[in-house]
């Protein structure tokens, strides 16, 4: 019998839990965790699934912990970073991951953002690391797992993120090991482009459905000034992955609202996020787009005005008390950071949803660029 493979997921949300659920059902993958929020519950009841792309199950893992170093003496095949993508925490990020790599680990990203990698790279240059990009519309409500929705056949894609003290075949034999879990997962030449491809989509929708209140569906049914925003965001984003050298399918912003049309309604994770009154990637989306447009001074309108308003909603979120109430409608909780902000940008947005369509008439001055 062959060694079990060790596979730890950090960041059990809704997307590390799905890979997770998937990469358990193999007899041989011995699947531990480390939670934050939800340690309790994958500790003492699991998960259960509902998904559209596999069906329905449940998942429970062998270790769960709350902190590293409570799992460090396990020598981990694979260690999936699923957190958000924030910035500002890197370090600590850095700091948490180094004691689940053993000498033989391989590192996964799966994480928002284009050019995330580097961080990770110059932390771990001896270790392989694998880029991957969700591409399954996730969510959590409680223990269960709601997977309704997704964007394209497979529902995470895979690569290789080069350029460290690793061989290419050794590289190569980990990422066919790691996709070869599930016939969902899909391994890439190219996960640079595959980033921008997804980056296209998360830049036109997370900030549209987060400024309207909206999901998908709601936008491209009910507002013809929501759908006119998807496309420009959608427009400037590809224009900044032309300018950076990658090329996406013509009129792929057209694309963009087809491949969410023909799908269940989804709600982005911007979206979620302002539900629950917690801070959304603003800077892995937004203004990660904005910076890397003001250093090659391409215009990007309707973006810089959608970072500008949804970094206001972030300080809204840290302002506005939670519900004492934990059943009220997460709507809520939306509603409510809203109205905070609303007195201060009501200028730029207007009062009610439909007036965010004229953000794509604004222009900013240049950012300044994130050290």
């Amino acid at each position: 019998m062959s060694k079990p493979l060790e596979l730890l997921v950090f960041g059990t949300g809704a997307v590390g839990s799905v890979f997770g659920w998937r990469t358990a059902q193999n007899a041989n993958v011995k699947l531990s965790a480390i939670c934050r929020s939800n340690y309790e519950i994958v500790k003492n009841r699991g998960l259960t699934f509902r998904s559209n792309m596999w069906g329905t199950g449940s998942m429970r893992p062998v270790r769960v912990a709350r902190h590293s170093n409570e799992l460090s003496h396990v020598k981990f095949d694979y260690v999936v970073c699923a957190t958000k993508n924030k910035p500002q925490e890197e370090h600590a990020l850095m700091r948490s991951l180094e004691p689940l790599l053993s000498k033989d680990t391989t590192l996964v990203l799966i994480q928002n953002g284009v050019e995330i990698e580097h961080p990770f790279r110059r932390a771990f240059p001896n270790h392989t690391l694998l880029s991957s990009i969700c591409f399954a519309s996730c969510s959590m409500q409680g223990s269960t797992v709601l997977q309704p929705a997704n964007i394209r056949p497979h529902g995470f894609h895979v690569g290789i993120h080069g350029n460290g003290n690793t061989s290419a075949s050794k590289d190569e034999e980990r990422l066919h090991t790691l996709v070869g879990l599930d016939p969902k997962f899909k391994a890439v030449d190219n996960i640079a482009a595959e980033r921008w491809a997804k980056m296209a989509w998360n830049g036109a929708w997370n900030p549209a459905t987060a400024l309207f209140g909206l999901e998908t569906q709601d936008i491209l049914q009910h507002s013809p000034a929501g759908t006119s925003l998807v496309r420009q965001l959608a427009k400037e984003v590809i224009q900044v992955a032309q300018v950076y050298g990658v090329e996406l399918p013509p009129n792929y912003e057209d694309e963009i609202i087809r491949m969410t049309e023909v799908e269940a309604s989804i709600a982005p994770s911007m979206l979620q996020d302002l539900r629950r009154g917690q801070r959304m990637e603003v800077e892995t989306i937004c203004g990660t787009i904005c910076r890397m447009a003001d250093q090659v001074g391409l215009p990007h309108p309707a973006m810089a005005t959608a970072y500008r308003t949804l970094s206001e909603m972030n300080l809204a979120c840290a302002e506005t008390p939670l519900p004492a109430r934990q059943d009220k409608p997460a709507l809520n909780m939306s509603q409510r950071i809203r109205a905070s902000v609303g007195a201060r940008i009501g200028a730029r947005i207007g009062a009610t949803a439909p007036s965010v369509g004229g953000l794509g008439m604004q222009q900013q001055q240049p950012h300044q660029i994130a050290a």
